[in-house]
C-alpha cells in the first residue's frame, strides 16, 4: 500500500464523537514524522532554490534502526524458517502423552503458518517498523480457500501503524475492545480484489472490529470476499489484531528510537558541514604577488605548471615576492565537537561504538567487548519482553481459529491448556567452539536430547530425518564393531574344568632344551 494512507482516518458508523480520534490523529503525525527521520527525506530541506541546507546528506539513526532490528531477532542461522522460534508445551510436568503430542501438533501447525505466509521476511519487516515507528500490528484470519492452494487455511498480516487505529482496554493493553484498519484503495484494486466497480479514486477501505461484531468496508458499503459478506460476528470473541509496541511506558503506544532525535541529526550535519566548509577554504585560497611585472605560467616538458614572477621592479628593494593570506584553523575544540556529536548520537540509540567496528584499536577479549554492550543489551531485553507476549496472543489467537474450524487436529481444550513461549536466538554473536562443548556436556551429562542439542547448534533443518540417519549410522557402527570383536576371539576361550571345553587340554606350544641329554 502507499503511504498516502496515513491520511485516511477510519469513519465510525456508531456515535462517532466516542472514539479517541484526537489521540489517534496526533499518533499519525508522529507517524508522519518518524518515517521523513527514517528515510531522509528531512535531508532535502534548502536555505534556497537548490541549495540544501544539509549537504552533507548524513542520516545518523538511520542505520542505528537496522542494528537495533538485528540484534532483535539475534544470531538466527541463514534459511527459510522465521526468524523468532514459537514453541508450544503442556502446563505442568505431570503432562499426558496425549497432552505433550496435542502441543507438538500445534507446534508444527504455528512453524508452517508462519512459513505460509512468510514469516521470515514479514518479521524482519517488523523489526525495522517497530524502531522505526514504535510499534507493529500483526492480524490473523481464517481463510477456507487457501486449502486449494496446499496451504493451512490461516493467514497472517502484518499492518503497518498508520492504518491501525485501536481502542484498547484502559487497564489491559494487551486486550482490544475495538479497531479499525483504514487505508486506501486505487481503482484498479477495488474492483480485483472486491469486484468493485468505482469512480472513487483512492477508494476507501476499512474493517471495524469488536469483541462481538466485525464489518469490512469499501467506500462505506460492506463487501463480498470469497463469496462471503464480510459482516457478523468474529470467530473466537476476539479482535484479531494484536498491536506490539517497541518500548512501552505508561502509554499504550510504544516509543519509537527515533523519538526526539531529529534534532540531534541536523546538529551533527550542520557542524560536520562546518569543520568541511573550513577545509575547502583552505584548499582554495589564491596566492597574492607582488613588486614583479610581466608574471606569466610557464608549462614544463612533463607537463607541471609553474607560475614565473618575471622581473623585479627597478628601484625597488625587495624583489618579485609571492605570499598565501593566513589560513582559517579548525582547532582541536572544533573538530572533536563532531566526533562528541557523533557518540552522543550513539549513545541516544543505545549503540556503543562496538557496535560498529570501532574498539579503540586495542586486542580485548569477546567478555570486555559484551560488557561495552550492555545498554544495547539491556534495550533488546526489553523489546524483546513485549514482543515474546505479543508473539504468544498471536499464536493463541491463530491456534484458537484453527482449532474452532477444524483445520487442525487438536481441540479448543488444548489449545487453552498449552503454554506458549520464544525461543529467542542469542543477541550477540557466540564463539562457536564454546557452544558446541557446551551443547555436547549437556547431552553427554543426559541434561538436553540428542533432537535439542541439533536444534540448538543450528546446523539441520529437518532435525526428524537427520536422527532416523544417526540411527542407522549407530546400528551400523554397532554391527561392525560386533564382527570385529567375533574375528578376534581366542578360539580356546572357554577351556578349562568349569568351561565348555572343561576336560580337554590345550595343546602347549614346545620350548627348546638348554641341558644335555643323559646317554
Amino acid at each position: 500500500m502507499i503511504r498516502t494512507a496515513i491520511y485516511t482516518s477510519p469513519k465510525p458508523t456508531v456515535d462517532p464523537g466516542a472514539y479517541p480520534v484526537d489521540a489517534w490523529n496526533y499518533q499519525r503525525g508522529l507517524y508522519t514524522e518518524y518515517w521523513q527521520h527514517f528515510d531522509g527525506s528531512w535531508l532535502d530541506d534548502e536555505v534556497s532554490t537548490d541549495v540544501l541546507e544539509y549537504p552533507l546528506q548524513l542520516n545518523p539513526f538511520n542505520l542505528a534502526c537496522m542494528l537495533h532490528a538485528g540484534f532483535l531477532t539475534g544470531e538466527v542461522p541463514d534459511g527459510s524458517d522465521p526468524l523468532i522460534e514459537i514453541n508450544v508445551e503442556p502446563w505442568g510436568q505431570d503432562s499426558t502423552d496425549e497432552e505433550r503430542s496435542a502441543a507438538s501438533k500445534m507446534q508444527d501447525f504455528l512453524t508452517r503458518v508462519w512459513i505460509e505466509n512468510n514469516g521470515r521476511s514479514v518479521q524482519q519487516e517488523a523489526a525495522i517498523v517497530t524502531q522505526v515507528l514504535g510499534g507493529i500490528i500483526f492480524g490473523v484470519s481464517y481463510e477456507e480457500a487457501l486449502k486449494s492452494k496446499g496451504r493451512l487455511p490461516i493467514r497472517i498480516d502484518f499492518v503497518l501503524p498508520e492504518y491501525f487505529f485501536p481502542v484498547p482496554q484502559p487497564t489491559r493493553y494487551w486486550e482490544l475492545l475495538e479497531a479499525f484498519v483504514c487505508f486506501e484503495l486505487s481503482s484498479l484494486q477495488a474492483r480485483s480484489m472486491f469486484g468493485i466497480d468505482t469512480d472513487i479514486d483512492p477508494s476507501v477501505y476499512q474493517e471495524h472490529y469488536s469483541q462481538d461484531m466485525y464489518d469490512i468496508t469499501v467506500n462505506g458499503n460492506t463487501v463480498m470476499w470469497r463469496d462471503t459478506m464480510q459482516s457478523g460476528t468474529p470467530p473466537g470473541g476476539f479482535v484479531p489484531y494484536t498491536y506490539i509496541p517497541h518500548i512501552r511506558a505508561g502509554d499504550f503506544y510504544g516509543i519509537s528510537l527515533l523519538d526526539r532525535k531529529l534534532g540531534l541529526a541536523k546538529e551533527i550535519n550542520s557542524r560536520m558541514a562546518d569543520v568541511g566548509d573550513i577545509v575547502s577554504e583552505n584548499a582554495k585560497q589564491l596566492p597574492a604577488i607582488g613588486n614583479c611585472r610581466q608574471p606569466s605560467v610557464r608549462t614544463l616538458s612533463e607537463g607541471i605548471s609553474l607560475l614565473d614572477l618575471g622581473n623585479q621592479y627597478p628601484g625597488v628593494p625587495e624583489g618579485p615576492w609571492i605570499k598565501y593570506p593566513a589560513s582559517v584553523q579548525a582547532n582541536s575544540a572544533t573538530v572533536s565537537w563532531t566526533a562528541d556529536l557523533l557518540n552522543t548520537a550513539r549513545t541516544e540509540a543505545y549503540t556503543p561504538p562496538v557496535c560498529y567496528g570501532i574498539d579503540e584499536g586495542s586486542q580485548r577479549s569477546a567478555l570486555t567487548l559484551a560488557l561495552r554492550m550492555i545498554p544495547l543489551i539491556v534495550h533488546i531485553r526489553q523489546e524483546r519482553s513485549h514482543w515474546s507476549s505479543g508473539l504468544a496472543q498471536v499464536a493463541k489467537q491463530v491456534l484458537t481459529l484453527a482449532a474452532i474450524n477444524g483445520a487442525g487436529d487438536f481441540s479448543l481444550d488444548d489449545v487453552h491448556n498449552c503454554r506458549v513461549w520464544t525461543d529467542w536466538a542469542p543477541i550477540l554473536p557466540r564463539d562457536r567452539e564454546t557452544e558446541v562443548n557446551e551443547v555436547l556436556m549437556q547431552t553427554q551429562a543426559n541434561l538436553l536430547s540428542p533432537q535439542s542439542a541439533i536444534a540448538r547448534l543450528g546446523t539441520i533443518d529437518d532435525i526428524k530425518t537427520e536422527m532416523n540417519l544417526i540411527k542407522e549410522w549407530m546400528e551400523y557402527t554397532a554391527e561392525t564393531e560386533a564382527k570385529g570383536m567375533m574375528a578376534q576371539q581366542d578360539p580356546f576361550k572357554g577351556a578349562g574344568a568349569g568351561g565348555t571345553l572343561g576336560g580337554l587340554k590345550k595343546p602347549e606350544v614346545p620350548q627348546p632344551s638348554t641341558s644335555k641329554e643323559k646317554e
